[in-house]
């Protein structure tokens, strides 16, 4: 299956640009024709970008151009990809800010985060006017979807276990500490990390 992310290029170090690069890795390993409609990390005037993945497939980036939002090109890049094949557009953006009613004219699985509470307007706006299936990323948007009649899947964002992963101590000025000792948190205190 031909599939289209639209968001940061996946050699861009944002963590949109992270997980675009983990998606598109996972789809061609699962045997899917990737390419990538970026929104940044490609810029309008370079061209069509490749990105390798760590088998040795090249994937297509295409350019982002006016709009950050990509907006503008997003339709073009599905239709020149998916030529005349069937293909799924995969926004992994922000979709309040795709304002194109010809979203609709596509298959869109829009897996879009939902950091407030209720569900803004302008996110439910954008699954009725582009007719995409509702995919969250939090077990919070999954509830908040729900709560607004929408049926989403559930699929969490991707993390790279041989980077992230807990470590119980660390070596510091050639000490072993907890994490609790280096921050100075006592042992039996509730603690709570946010980014």
């Amino acid at each position: 299956m031909k599939i289209l992310i639209h968001s940061n290029g996946p050699t861009s170090k944002t963590g949109y640009g992270v997980q675009t690069q983990l998606l598109v890795d996972r789809l061609v390993a699962d045997g899917h024709k990737v390419a990538v409609s970026a929104t940044y990390g490609q810029p309008a005037g370079t061209g069509l970008g490749t990105y390798v993945t760590p088998t040795g497939v090249k994937v297509e980036v295409f350019p982002s151009w006016f709009l950050t939002s990509g907006d503008d090109v997003i339709g073009a890049h599905a239709k020149h990809f998916f030529g005349a094949d069937e293909g799924w557009i995969i926004p992994l953006i922000d979709v309040w800010s795709l304002q194109s009613p010809n979203l609709a004219a596509f298959n869109v699985a829009a897996w879009a985060p939902v950091d407030h509470e209720p569900v803004p307007g302008m996110v439910l706006k954008f699954f009725e006017r582009s007719k995409a299936r509702c995919i969250a990323m939090s077990r919070h948007g999954e509830y908040e979807f729900k709560v607004e009649g929408l049926d989403p899947a559930y699929i969490p964002l991707a993390v790279e276990t041989n980077v992230y992963k807990p470590t119980p101590t660390a070596t510091i000025d050639g000490r072993t500490v907890t994490g609790r000792q280096f921050l100075e948190v006592p042992e039996d205190a509730f603690l709570v990390g946010m980014v």
